[in-house]
């Protein structure tokens, strides 16, 4: 249950490279994808291709089509009919297991309160990944986090900081918590930049470059503030900032314009308009390797401490990239052991004296690239889904057919666990 492509957010993307690698490793496992759907956009619904081609437009429909067979449910976010109605269905279904990929801005209601309507209902195991995880929640967050927790037969976070914060912040029981590292792209050995380059156009340049989606939390504003020294310091290196990927689309368009009204701004005011190369699109899993492959240096400034899962670390690790990145916690972990160079949340002269450091010295770049492509080569996503499927197949019991809750009774209080799972 998830967010899925052609929706563009990371959560989407997680799960089609988490669900295309559970294909790889067995020809036995069955997955499809109950989609979380935005109210305010038209949706896939039972009826005909044509039919589907006429809602979505041509473009769209075709980037869809592909994904159509895998769409077991349709979800409209802001409707609790909708999410009891995909329970239903899936209770009388031969589906083994559910598994929910959880991000707060993905589910409506009281801070994503609607997955519970599901969750109530399901008479199904229920795996859940938490993509975020807050050390200090508010107090309605804190009793979501926990109501999900209680209807879960096993909870997933990427990183031990997130373990630990369920544990020690929410008082949550460790054992029925796992941790499961997010997957990597499988770049098989180490590719020169210089070849990459030259089939985008970057030839002779020095790469620098941030990816995702973006938004104030990304701290571009501050790689682009440490420019000016970066190409002092450096003279004989075409420095070329590469900022990879548009705004992000859940923003309020009012504050996603004036974001980038700020950083156009601060490009025209430090001069750097012919060293800062923005790429305002979507791109494509191939697309985006290639990118990666052509970055010397991959600037990771997230501005959230807490953060315990980034898909960009995810792919810049897996592609061996040379990384310079803030504290936040999925960093934190990943990035130890001399895997990657820190920097100081908001601090451009850090960033500066940081990159400064990479680029004078070739063989340290190479050094960082080397330690990091062999950690994530335990993390490919083929990996991951063994990992994912090891914890689906713990979980995994008899089919079991209750009748369902009745509507009138869907704002109930969580049942027991025992009781959802028929076992008492």
């Amino acid at each position: 249950m998830s967010s899925f492509p052609p929706r563009e957010c990371g959560i989407a993307t997680f799960t089609r490279d988490l669900t295309a690698s559970l294909s790889n490793i067995s020809d036995n496992v069955v997955w499809n994808v109950s989609v979380i759907q935005e109210c305010k956009k038209l949706f896939l619904s039972n009826v005909s291709l044509s039919a589907q081609a006429a809602q979505l437009g041509k473009k769209e429909f075709v980037r869809s089509k592909r994904f159509a067979s895998k769409t077991f449910n349709v979800i409209k976010d802001c409707n609790v009919e909708s999410y009891i109605a995909a329970a239903k269905r899936i209770n009388d279904s031969k589906i083994d297991v559910v598994n929910i990929q959880h991000e707060f801005g993905l589910y409506k209601g009281d801070f994503g309160c609607y997955i519970l309507e599901f969750m109530r209902r399901v008479r199904k195991p229920i795996v859940t990944t938490f993509h975020t995880v807050l050390p200090n929640p508010p107090p309605r967050m804190r009793e979501v986090v926990k109501d999900i927790y209680a209807l879960s037969d096993r909870v997933i976070v990427s990183t031990n900081a997130g373990i630990d914060l369920l544990q020690n912040k929410f008082g949550l029981d460790k054992t029925q918590l796992t941790m499961v590292p997010h997957g990597v792209p499988q770049v098989p050995k180490l590719v020169d930049t210089e070849f990459a380059k030259r089939g985008l156009g970057l030839a002779g340049k020095f790469v620098i470059a941030s990816y995702g989606l973006i938004n104030p939390d990304k701290g571009i504003e501050y790689v682009i503030q440490a420019l000016p020294s970066i190409i002092e310091a450096n003279p004989r290196e075409d420095i070329t900032y590469m900022v990879v990927g548009e705004h992000h689309p859940a923003l309020d368009r009012k504050v996603r314009e004036l974001h980038k009204e700020k950083i156009a701004g601060l490009v025209k005011e430090l001069g750097l308009s012919r060293n800062v190369r923005f790429i305002e699109r979507y791109l494509s899993n191939k697309d985006m390797i290639r990118h990666f492959l052509a970055t010397d240096i991959c600037a990771v400034t997230n501005m959230n401490p807490d953060q315990i899962s980034s898909g960009v670390l995810s792919q810049a690790i897996g592609c061996g990239r040379s990384i310079v990145a803030t504290k936040f916690a999925h960093a934190t972990e990943a990035l130890s052991n001399g895997r990657g160079l820190f920097v100081e949340f908001g601090d451009p002269e850090d960033i500066a004296e940081k990159i400064n450091l990479l680029i004078a010295d070739a063989e340290l770049r190479k050094t960082l690239s080397h330690r990091v492509h062999a950690y994530g080569r335990a993390l490919t996503w083929d990996q991951i889904a063994r990992r994912y499927f090891n914890v689906f197949a713990q979980v995994r019991e008899p089919q079991v057919h209750l009748p369902s809750i009745p509507l009138q009774q869907r704002f109930s209080q969580p049942i027991d666990r025992a009781l959802r799972r028929n076992k008492i």
